[in-house]
């Protein structure tokens, strides 16, 4: 999945800590999505995580997550 995650955060001056006291998770979670060692975050967290940084869940995440997401709701 491509992550554009740190990028935007960092273009908006936000620490780990604050955006995951605004998601509702821990620190530990942003970083490993940050990082790719959570490679395929659950969606609530994905469209929390847009939706706080103001973006859409593509711009963060890339269409291959969106996709997947649309073909496992079709299901």
């Amino acid at each position: 999945m491509s992550n554009k995650l740190r990028y935007y955060r960092r273009e908006q001056d936000i620490s780990q800590v604050e955006l995951a006291k605004r998601v509702g998770v821990t620190r530990l979670t942003i970083s490993n999505i940050e990082t790719g060692k959570t490679k395929d975050p659950a969606t609530s967290i994905t469209l929390k995580i847009a939706a706080t940084l103001g973006l859409s869940v593509d711009q963060v995440f890339g269409t291959e997550k969106v996709n997947r997401d649309i073909q496992e709701a079709a299901r």
